[in-house]
């Protein structure tokens, strides 16, 4: 802990005096080592319920201005702020809504016409033209959730710019 001990003698700290001490470097690094990890006013234990409430709230209010965040919530660094966020809060939300997403789709699909498939319906193997009209209503609502492919270079140069006659 040689930084830890550098650092302390002094108030203000001159991090190019410091970085001087190491090999390999810089005052930078030394700054930002000593800023997420060794300053002893920082807090390494693991989150509470009321820190993770209170930080989906502040980020609620302040967006993802991790510093003006991490300012309000004693012993976290915007950096530990920032990821605490983005790995345990955030991403779960994604996956959850992902999820939820998803099981929309297997319903919609699953409440298709019958008939579709060859059985049963309006006689065998035969759609009606009612089935027709609910299941290309039903194929559009899926194209739409599912992101498309950019086209290729090969398919741009034969597809006329917009305006071109």
């Amino acid at each position: 802990m040689r930084l830890a001990s550098d650092t302390s003698n002094s108030e203000t700290k001159l991090w190019g005096r410091v970085a001087e001490q190491f090999q390999h470097r810089n005052a930078k690094q030394v700054r930002e080592r000593w800023k997420h990890y060794i300053d002893p006013s920082i807090r390494h234990d693991p989150w509470d319920q009321a820190e993770d409430e209170l930080l989906i709230a502040l980020q609620g209010i302040y967006g993802n201005k991790w510093a003006d965040i991490a300012n309000l919530i004693p012993g976290r660094t915007d950096n530990g702020v920032k990821n605490r966020y983005n790995t345990k809060i955030a991403k779960p939300r994604k996956v959850r809504e992902a999820k939820a997403k998803l099981e929309v789709q297997q319903k919609v699909a699953m409440e298709a016409p019958v008939g579709l498939d060859g059985a049963g319906g309006a006689g065998e193997g035969n759609i009606d033209s009612g089935d027709c009209r609910d299941y290309h209503g039903l194929e559009a609502l899926l194209r739409m959730e599912i992101p498309t492919t950019p086209r290729t270079r090969s398919q741009a140069q034969h597809t006329p710019a917009a305006g071109a006659v």
